[in-house]
């Protein structure tokens, strides 16, 4: 069976469990991190779904990443993955763990004075009208961050023309991952300009009718 565990994942998560057993991290480190669990947690919904047996995968994980922590939690993310209930059709995987990932790791960030900053946001996806007519725009939208970094709404500023384009970018700010400003070591509401451009070409994903 072809191997399901690539090489750039496993070299990412090395600089994981460094930086994740210090008592605090680095955006980047946090993305990082993020980006190689999503990974591995993706790839073994992936290998569920193609019927893969769970001994193969863990298998695949002592071939490539031979003992220790790197496996440990390797092994626990596709055990996870393995456990849950049959699923939707349609979801995406990698999107859902960074999502999850970055909102139970983002209490690792260091309490530095700084304005509320975006950590993560789901790829976007054009509505399915706004392909079949064509249509294209840019957004504006101004988002209500709580102190507890919770979004309390969303408004559209400047709109795209198209009704289906403005609810699309909603959406996808919505679902983002912030975290909230920090001012004299304390978090604070504020508001943070996000914008939304939707461009029909190559890499224009396209959301389910």
């Amino acid at each position: 069976m072809k191997a399901w565990m690539s090489r750039v994942t496993l070299v990412a998560l090395v600089g994981i469990h460094t930086s994740a057993a210090a008592e605090t991290i680095s955006q980047e480190q946090l993305a990082s991190y993020c980006a190689a669990s999503a990974s591995t947690s993706a790839k073994a919904h992936a290998a569920r779904e193609q019927g893969v047996p769970l001994e193969t995968a863990l298998k695949e994980i002592d071939v490539n990443v031979r003992r220790g922590p790197l496996a440990d939690e390797d092994k626990r993310l596709t055990e996870a993955a393995y456990a849950e209930p049959e699923h939707a059709m349609y979801i995406d995987f990698y999107a859902v763990a960074m999502k999850e990932c970055v909102a139970s790791r983002k209490v690792l960030l260091p309490m530095t004075d700084s304005p509320a900053v975006l950590l993560w946001k789901a790829p976007l996806k054009f509505p399915y009208v706004a392909v079949r007519e064509r249509h294209e725009g840019a957004v504006m939208l101004l988002v209500k961050v709580n102190a507890d970094s919770s979004i309390e709404k969303v408004e559209v500023t400047k709109s795209s023309g198209f009704e289906e384009l403005d609810k699309a970018a909603r959406k996808n700010a919505e679902s983002a991952e912030f975290r909230a400003l920090i001012a004299n070591g304390q978090f604070a509401t504020s508001y943070v300009r996000f914008p939304v451009t939707f461009s029909l070409g190559v890499g224009a994903t396209m959301a389910l009718p």
